[in-house]
């Protein structure tokens, strides 16, 4: 399971549609980090998309208390 693998490094994931949302501080470190915990667990990824906090990602940050940083979703 994805978001075992991934441990605390994942703030959602949707069991549906095989995806999880991690928050990286280092895209190329904390990326191939991601992908070698899966490979390791045997985990085949689908896809894998960077994205930059938006204006949302900024509010919810804020009452989530989550911290802000890149995201990256892997499916």
């Amino acid at each position: 399971h994805a978001v075992a693998a991934l441990g605390g490094s994942v703030i959602d994931s949707n069991p549906k549609e095989f995806s999880a949302t991690v928050i990286i501080k280092d895209t190329n470190s904390d990326v191939k980090r991601a992908l070698d915990l899966l490979a390791q667990a045997g985990i085949a990824v689908q896809s894998l998309a960077v994205h930059k906090p938006t204006l949302d990602d900024v509010f919810l940050s804020l009452t989530r208390k989550h911290p802000l940083e890149e995201t990256a979703e892997v499916k």
